[in-house]
């Protein structure tokens, strides 16, 4: 029930936002000075009106709230391992500074290729709906060759833009796997060097912490992972509301 209204809650809000802002951001288009219009491609301002608003609804539905939801679950992780065993959980998170770089260093390439992608719909979008507004005069001036060509370079663009953030992608999530399977290995080695030393009973319960602290690994970085991925939702969302703001 709590999933259905979270997930049913997100989405009309999500909705209500992008019904807002488009009849904002339409009105706003109605109202510019005429010699905005000769500055502006209008395939440029349906891209604002339409694309870029349809991007901030992601925000609200997959970005925003599930982020703030699975850090919630992280930091309900963190406390419960520390609350276990201290030391059992600074020698397992060890290798976590090396996936704060990498998420840092992932944020800033995912941004600049989002940044890229929207510029590119943009341009996508003005080439298409000027050259289809004045077919007469491509076809009356036997200019389909030569656009054609245009758009080809236009969209080998946009395909490129794209291909730098899905092979940030690609970098990112092994190093999150490598980062687990280190933290799994310093976790069973120090784990089971600490055993050796201890009685029976004793040993029998740190092997016990251990298992305990492999699933709480696992329960803590599954929601890594999907922030990496909502991430890609909530940076292409926050470019657009910029091309929407401005």
């Amino acid at each position: 029930i709590f999933r259905f209204l979270f997930s049913f809650t997100t989405s009309w809000l999500g909705q209500s936002v992008v019904k807002d802002l488009r009849v904002s951001v339409f009105n706003k288009v109605l109202n510019l000075n005429l010699s905005q219009f000769d500055k502006t491609p209008i395939g440029t301002l349906t891209t604002r009106t339409i694309n870029d608003i349809e991007s901030i609804n992601d925000i609200f539905s997959d970005g925003l709230i599930p982020i703030i939801a699975d850090l919630l679950s992280i930091i309900s992780i963190l406390f419960v391992m520390f609350w276990v065993d201290w030391k059992l959980a600074l020698i397992s998170l060890a290798p976590f500074p090396i996936l704060l770089i990498a998420t840092y260093v992932f944020k800033e390439s995912v941004n600049r290729s989002f940044i890229k992608v929207r510029n590119a719909v943009a341009a996508l979008n003005a080439f298409v709906q000027e050259h289809l507004t004045g077919i007469q005069v491509v076809q009356a001036f036997a200019a389909e060759d030569r656009e054609h060509r245009k758009f080809r370079a236009i969209n080998k663009d946009h395909r490129n833009a794209n291909i730098k953030a899905i092979f940030a992608y690609s970098v990112f999530f092994p190093v999150v796997e490598i980062v687990l399977a280190v933290s799994t290995g310093l976790l069973v080695w120090w784990g089971a060097t600490r055993a050796l030393a201890l009685p029976e009973a004793e040993a029998a319960a740190m092997a016990g912490k251990m298992i305990a602290f492999i699933l709480y690994l696992n329960l803590l970085f599954r929601p890594l992972r999907f922030i990496a991925d909502k991430f890609n939702v909530l940076q292409m969302g926050m470019v657009a509301s910029e091309r929407v703001f401005k």
